[in-house]
Parts: structure tokens; sequence; C-alpha cells
């Protein structure tokens, strides 16, 4: 078993993490992880589209594997180099700023919020523009509400594979686990899509995308009701719409939080010949983008709460074997680190 402060340690990381979300928002793009990780799939990408058959599979599976691997490789790497050149504290500043780099808070917030402002200005233009960086519909015949629509709907499953997902890894395989799922992520939104360029290529990294984000999307959706709870929206009607609309959408899991955040608001959320999602109880307002961000905040805190929960219970019960952030990456770290 690993000393107590060892696994308070493990459960304490993804609450500093989030701090330095809260704090600094996205790191350069030149030395953001994610960023690195879309690179590699451009260079790999060019050579494989529009390749087709078992062949365009196994490769895409291929690409899917480098891809994972290297990226927890290379984690594993500035974490050892950072506890060989600095000691433990800094491995525990590196294993922070890689868990923060798998997912996104604040980042969410600064392209959504402006959709909101320029709504309320009138700007629909603009609003187009700000919500074209978040979603791949094309924008240029929305009106106000299918705008705000995208918005929200963009704030309610970026909280699944923007936030959740990433730290619900976590407590089971640490950093690397947190990372490699921003991997898998990454290689759906790169070459994931269901089109001539990619079908066959991208096949085997948009299912592991779903397989990846199924449970995390189910269980973050009850977040998002106990969040509307908590902020005075009716929990009872989130339920209810995402029982009545979670199998609307084409994706198993991207149906499950924005239904939620559709009834929470008492709104329909429409991407145009794919989906409707809600009752249109009132017109969708900037408000309701706003609010939607609120309930995103809190959800988001709420999770964070269960994932320390969790890295401390599981550290706890199951030692080095389940604390494969710090404790089992360096199983050595503490004893060093006391060393005279």
């Amino acid at each position: 078993m690993i000393e107590f402060e060892e696994y308070l340690l493990f459960a304490v990381l993804p609450i500093a993490a989030y701090a330095l979300d809260a704090l600094l928002g996205e790191p350069p793009r030149l030395v953001h992880p994610t960023v690195a990780m879309g690179k590699l799939c451009e260079v790999f990408k060019r050579v494989l589209k529009r390749r087709r058959g078992v062949l365009a599979k196994a490769l895409g599976a291929a690409l899917w594997l480098m891809v994972v691997s290297s990226s927890c490789v290379a984690a594993y790497a500035l974490m050892w180099a950072a506890k060989e050149l600095v000691g433990w504290v800094g491995l525990v500043l590196a294993a922070v700023y890689l868990l923060k780099c798998s997912f996104a808070v604040r980042d969410m917030e600064e392209h959504i919020l402006p959709v909101a402002h320029a709504l309320r200005s009138g700007n629909l233009s603009l609003a187009r523009k700000l919500v074209a960086k978040a979603v791949r519909r094309p924008v240029d015949s929305l009106d106000e509400e299918l705008v705000a629509s995208a918005a929200i709907e963009t704030t309610a499953e970026g909280f699944v594979d923007g936030f959740a997902s990433p730290l619900f890894y976590y407590p089971l395989l640490g950093v690397l686990g947190a990372l490699a799922y921003r991997a898998v992520n990454t290689l759906d939104s790169e070459v994931g899509y269901r089109n001539e360029l990619y079908r066959d290529v991208g096949w085997f990294s948009a299912k592991a995308d779903t397989v990846a984000n199924y449970l995390p999307a189910r269980i973050a959706s009850l977040h998002l009701i106990i969040a509307g709870w908590l902020l005075g929206c009716d929990w009872r009607r989130g339920l209810r719409a995402l029982r009545e609309f979670r199998r609307e959408t084409e994706s198993v899991n991207a149906g499950w939080p924005m239904s939620v955040m559709a009834g929470l608001l008492g709104v329909r959320l429409e991407k145009r010949g794919h989906y409707q999602l809600g009752w249109r109880l009132s017109a969708i307002t900037p408000d309701h983008v706003e609010k939607a961000l609120k309930v995103f905040r809190l959800a988001s805190l709420l999770w964070l709460a269960s994932v320390a929960a969790a890295s401390l219970a599981l550290s706890h019960v199951a030692g080095q074997q389940i604390a494969f952030g710090i404790a089992h990456v360096f199983p050595k770290l503490v004893n060093s680190a006391a060393a005279p």
C-alpha cells in the first residue's frame, strides 16, 4: 500500500489542474500536447485520405495506435525528465500541466460567451463567425435561434468530451489515461468523418471515440441534471428530455448531454436535417446560452469532486496498482524524495 500522502497527492492533482485552467486557460499552441497530436495526425492523413476497403481500415487502426501510444510515451518522458532534473516537485508540476492539457473549461467559456454577447448586441454576422469556430456545420444560413442552439449544443457536448471524459480515466489510469483519451478524441476530430475522404481510414478512430465516451456521457449527464437542479432549473424536465430525446442523434453519446441541457433550459435544440431535442417552451435567447454555461461550470465542479473522491478511494483501496498517475509511473517517487 502506498502512504497516505501519496494517494492524497493523486487525488489533489486534478484539482490543481482545474485551478491552472481557471487561472491561465490554454497554453500556447507551440507547447500544447493536443496541438502536437493534431499535427501528427495531419502528417499521415494526407497520405491516407481517399483510401478504401479493409486495408484503409487497417491503416487507420495503425494510425490510431501510433498517435495514442506516442502521446503516452511523450507524456511519460516529460514527467520522467522533470523528475530527474528537478525532483518530485518537477514531476508534480509536469503531471499537473499535462493533466490540464487533457481538458478545457475556460476555453469553452471564451468561445461560447462571445457568441451570446454578439447575439445580444444584434450582430448576427459576428455571432455566426464566432460559433463557426466551435461547430462543424455550415453557419451562413443560421438565424439567431439556430446560432444560439449551436452554442448550447457545443457547451453540452463539450462538457463530456472536453472535460468529463479525460478526467473519467484519471482515477484508473492517471495522467497517461487522461492524455490517451485526449489523443483518442483528437483522432476522431481529425479523421473520424463519415465522408468520402476518411470514411474507412477514420472508421477505427470514430468507433474508439464512441467507446471511450460511452460511460462518461451517461454519468456526466446526471451531473448536468444535478447542476441544473442546484441552479433552479427544472431537473425533472431535464430527466424527461433525456428519456425522450437521447436517441435522436446519430451519435449514441451526444444525445445524452444535449437532451438534458435542452430540458433544463426549456428550449428546443436543433441541427437542421439531423435532430431536434427538447420542447420549444420559449425562443432561444442569449440568456439561455449564458445559463447553459452556468450549468456547465457547476457541473464541472461536481465532476471534479467526483474524480478527486474516486482517485482517493481507488488509490487507497488498491494502492500502486490503481494509482497510475504519480505513484505507479514512478513507484519510488516518495522514497527517493525522502532520501537524504
